[in-house]
């Protein structure tokens, strides 16, 4: 409707219509507007070479992608908070170079971007505005109101402010891209490069797969702790959130007689008594690494005499009501069978600890995860090996490792921990050195792009895997194709090529910028858990700008919630 009243931008009603719209809209958002007071956030998020970035510019941004809508683990395991964080200190440092360069943005264009029914957001990206805002296809300024303050947390006059500032670090992009320069030979090169595709098969060996079926003796674990005293001590170091402040835990062994859903009568009694049995082998005084060894369902703990390790309440994965139990038990407490979510369970509760625990008392628990690591990581290197020669020898990665059957995936402990199995990257170009379904590998890579149909190489390490490929298709770029299209074609590779230049642009005056300790970040709102953030995942950073660990596939508009 807007583009009809441009297009008869002379008839008089249309064009008072028009200002009317504007008009309402600078009072109730310019500087006279009272607002409401930002919902959420009264800090800072991060102070960028002079200028502060409220916090509630981050809770705003953060909403806008989804990360409040979202499981906590989920936003964490695609760092939607750094990803946030990551755009908005962009913003701020183009939107600096805006201002350093004279570029000035007016509020009226503010108010014209969102009367056509467009909005940026803090990634650098324009999107409609929702339909809730508009009435026939119009702004209306009162939703708009309503929607900045309740769905996004913003006063009026910080959601048009967000709108100038993003409209002055897009002025600098445009200005980049302007200037981006192309050579005849790089559009051609650029073509072939994304029209030359591979298809390759491979079979993945995980060293998790290895891991949990190691067993490791005492005399093991003790040799290894003495021959590498120093890398205990850093892992324990750079580890130090794992072992520091802790609430309450508890040392678990368990010895689980697995319950399928729905199980009729006569199986859950035969699980009940394997169970019962366990019980009075335990009671009788036979060794729990024993009993768990021969009778226990649960491959994760089984080879480790039944070890659950130290979990914390709400991380047992016994379920409530076992859980309760276990936390109100006696040290040494032998307790079952109860009956949890995965089945019978029979459990002695070895210890408890909370608080800080020094190295000495985790010293044997590192050394071993550690002496694991290194022979998971061996053995699945030599299976790869053992792979690679077969294939070699005439045999196919298809017959050798066929994919999982009914059966396989009816069972519990293929389904858990399933078996290598051929599987195909489909058909791909190259950009950079990730390789779809094997992760990020130059080796792999290179490789790839070498080959001939039907060879054969590796192993190669990928993601902490070990791989062996082979390459089943290839497919050559088609030059009378690009003759024709060579005008797009070209379009799309300044459209990358400026914004590599954007981001190396930005790379380099954040590193300046925080070689300068002119960035500081507030950690509380990069915090995952309960506002901590001394919280991290195992082998998890802590926050760094300039850092390039933005989520992958972000922006992007599957991630985009205008709380609607």
């Amino acid at each position: 409707m807007l583009e009809a009243l441009r297009k008869n931008s002379k008839n008089t009603i249309i064009t008072i219509l028009f200002a009317v719209i504007i008009a309402v809209f600078v009072l109730n958002f310019g500087p006279g507007s009272r607002g409401c007071g930002d919902a959420a956030g009264t800090g800072y998020a991060a102070k960028v070479a002079g200028e502060t970035i409220p916090e509630a510019d981050f809770r705003y941004a953060y909403r806008i992608i989804g990360g409040d809508s979202r499981p906590s683990q989920f936003a964490r395991f695609s760092r939607l908070k750094e990803t946030v964080m990551d755009a908005l200190i962009e913003r701020e440092l183009l939107a600096q170079e805006a201002e350093r360069l004279g570029i000035n943005v007016s509020e009226k264009e503010a108010v014209e971007l969102l009367v056509d029914r467009k909005m940026f957001f803090s990634l650098g990206q324009q999107y409609p505005l929702p339909a809730y805002v508009l009435t026939d296809g119009v702004l209306n300024t009162e939703r708009l109101k309503s929607w900045t303050q309740n769905q996004l947390g913003l006063t009026e006059r910080r959601f048009i402010d967000q709108q100038l500032r993003e409209l002055m670090a897009d002025r600098v992009r445009q200005l980049v891209f302007a200037g981006t320069q192309l050579l005849p030979d790089e559009v051609k090169e650029y073509y072939e490069q994304s029209q030359r595709q591979v298809n390759l098969q491979f079979v993945r060996f995980q060293p998790s797969r290895y891991k949990e079926e190691l067993e490791l003796s005492p005399a093991d674990i003790a040799a290894y702790k003495t021959a590498h005293p120093t890398e205990l001590k850093k892992y324990y170091e750079e580890h130090s959130y794992l072992y520091k402040k802790l609430g309450k835990e508890a040392r678990i062994r368990r010895v689980l007689a697995v319950l399928p859903p729905d199980a009729k009568p006569d199986v859950e009694a035969k699980a009940k008594a394997k169970a019962e049995d366990a019980l009075k082998r335990l009671q009788a005084g036979e060794k729990f690494e024993a009993v768990a060894k021969a009778l226990s369902d649960d491959t994760a703990s089984r080879t480790r005499g039944g070890s659950m390790g130290w979990r914390k309440k709400g991380q047992t994965g016994l379920g409530q009501a076992v859980e309760d139990q276990v936390f109100a038990a006696q040290k040494g407490a032998l307790l079952g069978p109860l009956k949890s979510d995965l089945g019978y369970e029979v459990l002695r509760v070895e210890d408890f600890r909370e608080g800080d625990v020094p190295l000495e008392a985790v010293a044997d628990e590192i050394a071993e995860e550690q002496l694991r690591t290194e022979r998971s990581n061996a053995r699945a290197k030599a299976d790869a090996e053992q792979a690679l020669a077969k294939v070699q020898g005439g045999a196919s990665l298809e017959q050798l490792y066929p994919k999982p059957t009914d059966a396989d995936e009816s069972d519990p402990a293929k389904r858990v921990n399933p078996p290598p199995a051929a599987q195909e990257t489909g058909m791909f170009a190259r950009r950079g050195d990730l390789v779809p379904d094997i992760g990020v590998s130059p080796e792999v890579t290179k490789k790839a792009f070498e080959m001939k149909v039907g060879d054969v190489a590796g192993p190669f390490e990928a993601s902490g895997s070990w791989v062996v490929i082979r390459l089943k298709e290839r497919k050559e770029p088609d030059m009378s194709e690009f003759a024709k299209r060579q005008a797009a074609i070209a379009a799309d590779y300044r459209r990358r090529r400026g914004t590599a230049q954007v981001d190396g642009w930005v790379l380099q005056r954040c590193m300046e910028a925080r070689n300068a300790g002119r960035i500081d970040v507030n950690d509380e709102v990069m915090s995952y858990e309960g506002g901590n953030p001394a919280l991290r995942l195992p082998g998890e950073q802590k926050y760094e700008p300039c850092s390039g660990g933005r989520a992958p596939g972000l922006p992007g508009s599957q991630f985009i919630n205008l709380g609607l």
